[in-house]
């Protein structure tokens, strides 16, 4: 079975990037420009989200935000945080620090955060061959500010 992923991000080079290299290693993707969009694809339904990757820092509703909203309405739903800065930088707090990659980070570094997340181990083998393949095709993600 296919595992859908929603990339949560303003700037929309990165959103492409970061489509690509999830689609390279065999995940659905959707996509959102900012947290309220986010809310709108997971409230909408018709394809069940397997994950969340957003950035921090995005107009109208930032990740921080939307990672508590979609804690309060789905608390099965993982979220995987991402930042030219640093997680404690928006104020998160908690004990637990949650899942975050900072930026600039390789599709390869996306992918086994992403594995990690979700668990399947079974097919940690095939993305780390596909996600080599990725890294050799697709920049770094960087932030561009």
């Amino acid at each position: 079975m296919e595992r859908c992923i929603l990339v949560v991000d303003d700037d929309s080079m990165i959103r492409a990037m970061l489509a690509r290299a999830l689609g390279g290693a065999g995940y659905a993707v959707l996509q959102a420009a900012n947290g309220r969009m986010a809310l709108q694809v997971l409230e909408r339904g018709g394809v069940e989200v397997d994950l969340v990757v957003t950035d921090l820092t995005m107009p109208e509703l930032d990740g921080a935000a939307l990672g508590r909203r979609i804690a309060e309405s789905r608390p099965d739903l993982p979220v995987l945080y991402m930042s030219a800065g640093t997680f404690d930088a928006v104020g998160a707090g908690g004990s637990t620090p949650p899942p975050f990659l900072p930026k600039p980070f390789s599709p390869s570094a996306l992918l086994d955060l992403i594995e990690a997340r979700l668990g399947s181990g079974s097919s940690r083998h095939l993305v780390s061959a596909v996600a080599a393949r990725v890294d050799r095709h697709i920049p770094a993600v960087r932030s561009v500010t």
